[in-house]
Order: structure tokens, then sequence, then C-alpha cells
């Protein structure tokens, strides 16, 4: 009878939230994004002249929220190449919005995640996974909760985890039934998800994942604060 006090914030959120001492930990994965199933991509128009990083200078690039792991990448894919942050005209865009705002030409390139990149990648191609940038295998959000809840509950914390592999096993074997539930949820319509390619799920935390994106926030906005990715994780 003891609920499940879990929720699922991205890993700036985390991090952030470790360097300034907030007793919150990572219980259980999520989705994870690998080479051949990318969740995120940044979509350019076929009018925009967008072939790579060097022509985002001047344009316009829709994200759904400057502070979500997606947008690190991007920010990181930038700043190795060399272009200036500033350079690029950020707007947001709201995911059932994107394929309408790239259509009609407000925008010159968007970064998408699953399932509103079907629709946006009907009108345009991909020119990079921004999480990619961070690494080849990585995932960009956890099931997180409170220490002390967390260590109270580890026999609940556990039956999640089981019940996670049992969803993704699910998932896996019955991709209609699982695609059925994701319009339901997202109220997409009913092309666009079937399209969709569903997401690679792991229920295992897996710390060193936090490093990864810790170390993108230190190389990209100058992030300074001192985090042990042991304390932001908590194994059953």
């Amino acid at each position: 009878g003891t609920p499940l006090g879990c929720a699922v914030p991205g890993p700036r959120t985390r991090v952030t939230a470790g360097a300034n001492g907030i007793p919150i930990v990572s219980v259980a994965g999520a989705p994870r994004s690998t080479a051949a199933n990318p969740q995120t991509c940044l979509v350019v128009g076929p009018k925009s002249g967008i072939t790579s990083s060097k022509d985002l200078p001047g344009k316009t690039l829709g994200v759904q929220t400057i502070t979500r792991s997606t947008h690190l990448g991007t920010q990181l894919w930038l700043k190795r190449a060399g272009v200036p942050y500033n350079s690029v005209k950020i707007v947001q865009v709201d995911g059932p919005a994107q394929a309408a705002q790239l259509a009609s030409g407000r925008i010159d390139a968007v970064e998408t995640l699953a399932p509103f990149s079907t629709s946006v990648l009907k009108l345009g191609k991909s020119i990079i996974d921004p999480q990619a940038s961070i690494a080849p295998e990585i995932s960009g959000i956890f099931w997180a909760a409170d220490r002390d809840w967390a260590t109270k509950h580890g026999v609940v914390l556990t039956c999640f985890q089981n019940s996670l592999v049992k969803a993704t096993d699910f998932h896996k074997a019955n991709a209609k039934k699982a695609k059925a539930i994701l319009q339901k949820q997202k109220k997409l319509p009913a092309d666009a998800v079937k399209s969709t390619v569903l997401a690679t799920y792991i229920s295992d935390v897996r710390p060193a994942d936090l490093t990864l994106w810790e170390n993108a926030m230190k190389e990209v906005g100058g992030f300074k604060g001192d985090v042990s990715v042991a304390t932001l994780t908590l194994q059953h």
C-alpha cells in the first residue's frame, strides 16, 4: 500500500540537484539512445540550406526547451564544431507543433524525439542525433526518488524495476499494442504512431551515464558543481 514516490527527471536536473545537496537518487532506467535506435534527432527543412552545423548561424532552431538533455547534446555539437551558440536563433516549439512549424518555414530546423519525430522526418532530414554528441549509447532520462524514501522502500523499488522489465518484454513482443497505448497517452494521430519506432528501454541504473552528462554540462555551460555520481544512484 506504499505509494511509489518516483519521477522521471532529465540528467541535467539530476546532476544540478546533486550538486545542490538535494537528496534525489536514480532508481531505475528508462529509454536508451543507441546508434541503431536513436531517441533524438535534429531535422532540417528541405529549403533551409542546412547540411551541417556550419550552416546554422543565422537560422532558427526550434526546441522543446533549452533545459532538456536533447538541447545539451546540440550545444555540445555546436561548440565542438566551433559554431557560436548565440549565432543560432533558438525558439521554443512544443512537440505536437513541430511538424507544422517546420512545414510553414517558421523554423529552419528542429530538435525532436519520438513520437513527434515521425511526422517531422516526413518533412526534412535528420543531420545528427543530439544525444550521440554525449555518447554513442546513453540514457537521457531516469526514474528517480527521494533518497530517504528510496532507502526505506527497497522492496517496493525492486518490484518496480521488475515491472519495468516485464513492461519492456511486453513492448518488444507486442509492438502494436504498445503503440496503441502510446497513441492514447500522447493523443497523436494513428498514422503518426503507426510508423514510430519504439524506444529501446533498460531497467537498470547506469551511473556512468550521469558522469557523461555531467562532463557535457561542464564543457558546454561551465558547470562548476562537485558531484559524486555514487550519491546520485541507488541500486537494488
